[in-house]
């Protein structure tokens, strides 16, 4: 054989091989499953196989699109507008990502209205139908203030004290996502049982007046143990206290929210519990003083993070991201001076589930090493 004719098999042979990684590759790329096609001589590609990672999911959304990322949101109007690359996710999305958690929404009035703002988002919609059905601002408001001025509810699906101790409890309805690999597992239910519930984990709600409307309250949510041995998210929304009943908090402000970030910090590094802290959006009625301090709780908060990089806690920047529909009349008003209308609570619902998702993809990566 010639060295012309050699020269020209060994092109054609490294050519066809490029191809066949080329389309290995990319059926890895959109590949769920952990089996690689063949192609060809394999041993030829041993090296790529065993070094090309099936992609990471979560409900519908790669792992490797959430984690770093842009966070700040725009507006339309009063439509908010996610950054790029971050996914707009639908009632369905929320449901997938807790039905195989407990989760309990920790706070004031704001803590209750996003409680039920998304309980509503998650039953509006059937497993038959599309994500993309009109949802009003009916179905959003319905029962956002139950049990706010007198318990028309009370807790019948706990037992023992956790009964007790909270505002509302419920469950997340199963999502028609049955196969992702954090939500498929067995959920610790109400009887504490190891199999998993025809239904989805527990969403619950422990709210104002009283326990959990001021910084110093925390300390009492994390001497709690019933909450510990229940519960594998827990989400705060509370601050507004702190800037429009200061007296109320005994001033605690700003250094009351650093030391409750700390104790949050070991709570949840002890417990294994995925602590969502959301910064409140400032009161419609503050003076200039209230809202310098309105931002320098939301900068703390910030800033706490940033120093600490708490393994199991996730900030949530909402104050920042409505700020601007927070004052004025581009205000996106809600049905007290302390409130925010649908529109801002939806921003509210996708940047906590877009925390969670981070969260659960950052837990995926570290199973996997």
């Amino acid at each position: 054989m010639t060295s012309w004719m050699t020269h020209r098999l060994m092109v054609l042979g490294m050519s066809l091989l490029t191809v066949c990684i080329i389309f290995v590759n990319r059926l890895a790329i959109v590949s769920r499953g952990g089996g690689y096609p063949q192609c060809g001589n394999e041993t030829l590609i041993e090296g790529l196989i065993k070094t090309q990672k099936a992609p990471r999911t979560i409900g519908t959304h790669e792992c490797s699109a959430v984690r770093e990322r842009d966070s700040s949101y725009s507006w339309i109007g009063d439509t908010w507008i996610p950054p790029t690359g971050v996914p707009r996710f639908t009632p369905n999305d929320m449901r997938n990502v807790l039905q195989r958690e407990n989760t309990l929404f920790v706070g004031d009035s704001t803590a209750r209205q996003d409680y039920f703002t998304m309980y509503n988002l998650m039953n509006v919609i059937d497993d038959d139908d599309d994500d993309s059905r009109d949802i009003t601002y009916e179905q959003l408001d319905h029962g956002i203030n139950v049990n706010k001025n007198a318990k028309v509810e009370n807790c019948t699906l706990r037992d023992g004290p956790l009964s007790s101790m909270l505002s509302v409890c419920r469950h997340v309805p199963l999502s028609k996502l049955k196969s992702d690999p954090l939500t498929a597992r067995p959920i610790q239910s109400i009887h504490n049982s190891t199999q998993s519930d025809p239904i989805g984990g527990a969403f619950d709600l422990t709210t104002n007046p009283e326990p959990y409307s001021c910084f110093t309250s925390i300390s009492d949510f994390v001497n709690e143990t019933t909450f510990a041995s229940f519960y594998s998210i827990v989400i705060f929304s509370l601050g507004i206290w702190e800037v429009v009943k200061e007296d109320a908090c005994q001033n605690s402000g700003i250094e009351g929210l650093s030391h409750s970030l700390s104790l949050l910090q070991e709570f949840s590094e002890r417990t294994n519990t995925t602590i969502v802290w959301k910064t409140h959006g400032g009161s419609s009625r503050e003076d200039k003083k209230q809202q310098n301090l309105t931002r320098s709780i939301q900068r703390r908060a910030r800033k706490w993070f940033e120093t600490h990089q708490p393994r199991n806690m996730i900030l949530v920047e909402f104050g920042t991201q409505v700020a601007p529909r927070t004052y004025g009349d581009n205000r996106i008003s809600g049905d007290s001076y302390n409130h925010f209308g649908a529109d801002a609570r939806t921003l509210s619902l996708q940047m906590i589930t877009d925390a969670i998702y981070k969260q659960k993809c950052k837990q995926l990566d570290q199973g996997s090493d």
